[in-house]
């Protein structure tokens, strides 16, 4: 994982970054939910629900992006926010592992959304047949049906995960991450704390520790579990929770999908915003898990030859399990040249 950096910032700009986060995620619901009363009818009947929610997520990401500009940028510079956003290019090749790994993100996120909500589902097909179970999203659902193709493409393949991500995983992320750096105690420069830190000692006290204190197995798998926790896994699991709530729209089977599948999804962006130190990455995966989403709705990827198999598209189980292999195959080569690098 990435080691958060401790950058000095001013005391209070967690608090900014708390704010600019805040607003940014309240006014896209706001405009998500409300701003379609102030359109006028004549327009409105042209766009369809994903176009105006493709519009939504546009406006919402310049808002946010010119908020965190206005209170976050360094003073006399133009430049994104880096505590905010993380950096802008991932570090080893994250963006590549998200790709690969997106197809079995996505199959585990189905299977399991389908055995959460499949006593609801049968219940709901037992009451009004398989139409009303497919109806469980009502006019959200039935407005995405009759949406355009390439609308729907655009709301859900692009601006939607660059909007979610940059908020959730972006400015959300980065202002918890920056509260949990300030609850952590600062590292004295005493000879306790020289012998428990990471860094290398100087050789007397290397010889001291390795004769006086060795720390059994368990007690360095739990600092190592602590120190993943402190550099981001507490940021991911609180944004998870957030980001599902904000997908809890619909008290139907078809919602419980969708709710445990935006849970599936918000661990993974998390531990690729946490492992990559910035958004590309979540951004490259959130929108590959809906496009596929897309094109499992579409029955691109079902066929006689790949049917589905307990409701997952078989084509992208054998898929997905392709990139897993191949994002170990990377995680190997790069482990290998990085070795190679330092013996030489």
């Amino acid at each position: 994982m990435v080691r958060t950096t401790h950058s000095r910032f001013p005391s209070h700009f967690g608090l900014r970054l708390l704010g600019v986060a805040a607003i940014w995620i309240g006014v896209e619901r706001l405009l998500a939910l409300q701003a379609y009363r102030v359109v006028p009818a004549g327009l409105g009947s042209l766009l369809s629900l994903a176009s105006w929610m493709a519009i939504v997520e546009c406006l919402a990401t310049l808002f946010g992006l010119g908020l965190s500009l206005a209170l976050l940028r360094s003073p006399g510079k133009l430049t994104l926010p880096r505590a905010a956003l993380g950096c802008l290019l991932p570090e080893r090749l994250t963006w590549l592992h998200a790709l690969f790994l997106a197809p079995l993100v996505y199959v585990t996120a189905i299977y399991l959304g389908q055995q959460a909500a499949l006593e609801t589902l049968l219940q709901e097909i037992r009451q009004g047949g398989r139409q009303q179970a497919q109806a469980g999203l009502g006019d959200f659902g039935a407005g995405l049906a009759v949406s355009s193709l390439l609308a729907t493409l655009v709301w859900v393949g692009l601006m939607a995960p660059i909007s979610e991500e940059l908020m959730f995983r972006g400015a959300l992320w980065g202002a918890i991450q920056r509260g949990v750096d300030s609850l952590r105690p600062s590292k004295r420069k005493n000879l306790g704390d020289t012998l428990l830190s990471d860094a290398p000692p100087p050789s007397s006290v290397a010889v001291l520790s390795r004769s006086v204190i060795s720390d059994p197995g368990w007690f360095k798998v739990l600092k190592a579990v602590g120190r993943v926790f402190l550099d981001g896994f507490i940021a991911t699991l609180v944004v998870l929770v957030l980001f599902s709530a904000m997908h809890a729209d619909f008290d139907t089977g078809l919602g419980i999908i969708r709710v445990v599948s935006a849970l599936v999804l918000g661990l993974f962006c998390g531990i690729f915003r946490q492992w990559s130190g910035g958004v590309l990455a979540p951004i490259l995966l959130h929108a590959s898990f809906n496009w596929l989403s897309v094109a499992t709705d579409k029955r691109w990827v079902v066929s006689a030859s790949f049917p589905k198999w307990k409701l997952v598209p078989s084509l992208l189980v054998y898929v997905g399990i392709a990139g897993l292999v191949l994002s170990g195959i990377v995680l190997v080569v790069q482990w290998q040249l990085r070795r190679d690098r330092q013996s030489g």
